[in-house]
């Protein structure tokens, strides 16, 4: 018997060293007033209850996700967010040069792109979460005999980056401009759902707005791009329930300024919950892009809106890997058991009586299977020791 108690205490330390990390608690029941704006954590709770609203800020060159612990349940009364800030409204300082800077990032995301230091140069392309997702800078536009043509829209940033770049606002002589488009959405092969555990990242910025052709008065600024949202990760040992929203939205485009282009937005963000009880969804979920700003009319031209950011992407890992409740997630979200795609079981119901043993296992794990035959393996040999014994008596 003491060989069997030895195995079952290695079985528990096992399963708790391989099972989702909750963390430790050491900082206690949390709430908005434990977290930190400008801190990714992690945080290490026994309990989080947001009862006011929170958003996490990013800074510059900072891209680590937040990721808070928790070992009990997680309840979202108020509005926990990563969003990225808008851009900036594009000015005219009377004749004096005021660059626009764009859009701060949600914690994990990157910042927009500011406008040039003076309307002679173009937009700034937003901040890159990777593999070319930032929004490009607005062009110039071009002096003619129809009215000043405004400068481009700036591109809308794409989720955590992809292999092509949000397009750039491009401008059409002196008769127009078109706006500047807007980012993919995050459907690309880069930094997937599937992929989270190993590569969390928030969502790239848009473009500033390009200047407008008017050679007359060079300071009418374009409005600057929307930072990209932030990533978010929360690991919880009990269930997570959302009563309000959790949220990585991207900024928006600034507005552009007599003749100048709008700043792009930016683009959603990461949400990242797993949970050893379930994910119940009374509210909401989002990770949305940021709308592209509004760019200056012109007499004989289009106007030159920035583009859209992409959506973000959205992972939820419970024990039957399907979220519940009368909420909305948008986007949709990846789903799954949690910790199904490491192979680990991270709930096991013991129970023991009357010489026999019973492990109720909710995901059937290979693993624990092997473990649970040792065990029994262990306690016929016991128990055939023992009837030896006897029969020498």
């Amino acid at each position: 018997m003491k060989s069997l108690v030895t195995l079952l205490v290695c079985l528990s330390f096992i399963q708790n060293l391989l099972a989702l990390d909750v963390g430790d608690g050491s900082l206690g029941a949390c709430t908005e007033a434990s977290l930190v704006a400008n801190n990714s954590g992690p945080y290490n709770c026994t309990s989080l209850t947001i009862g006011a609203a929170f958003n996490f800020t990013g800074d510059a060159g900072v891209t680590a996700p937040v990721v808070i612990k928790v070992t009990g349940d997680v309840i979202i009364n108020n509005v926990l967010s990563v969003n990225g800030a808008n851009g900036g409204v594009g000015n005219n300082d009377d004749g004096i040069a005021d660059q626009v800077i764009g859009g701060i990032p949600g914690r994990g995301g990157f910042a927009g792109g500011s406008t040039g230091v003076d309307s002679t140069t173009p937009g700034q392309n937003g901040n890159d979460g990777g593999y070319g997702g930032a929004g490009f800078g607005g062009t110039k536009g071009s002096e003619g005999g129809l009215g000043w043509a405004a400068g481009g829209g700036g591109g809308g940033g794409r989720f955590g980056g992809a292999a092509i770049a949000g397009n750039n606002g491009i401008t059409s002589g002196d008769i127009g401009t078109s706006i500047g488009l807007g980012g993919a959405a995050g459907l690309s092969t880069y930094a997937p759902e599937s992929n989270f555990k190993i590569l969390l990242v928030g969502g790239s910025g848009g473009g500033a707005g390009g200047p407008s052709a008017d050679s007359s008065d060079p300071y009418d600024m374009s409005g600057s791009g929307g930072g990209g949202g932030g990533a978010l990760r929360i690991m919880a040992g009990g269930d997570i329930t959302i009563n309000s929203s959790i949220r990585a939205n991207g900024g928006h485009g600034g507005a552009g300024f007599e003749y100048s282009g709008g700043g792009g937005g930016g683009s959603g963000g990461a949400i990242f919950l797993e949970s050893l009880g379930d994910v119940i969804v009374a509210g909401s979920i989002i990770a949305t892009g940021g709308s592209g700003g509004a760019g200056a009319p012109t007499i004989g031209t289009t106007v030159s809106d920035g583009g859209d950011g992409s959506v973000g992407r959205i992972r939820i890992d419970d024990r039957d890997g399907n979220w519940s409740g009368a909420g909305s997630v948008t986007p949709a979200a990846y789903e799954a058991v949690v910790d199904s795609d490491s192979g680990v079981v991270t709930q096991i119901d013991s129970g023991i009586s009357c010489g026999s043993i019973a492990l109720v296992d909710d995901k059937q794990n290979i693993f624990f299977t092997l473990l649970l035959g040792i065990v029994a393996v262990s306690f016929v040999m016991g128990f055939l020791r023992k009837l030896k014994f006897i029969f020498k008596q």
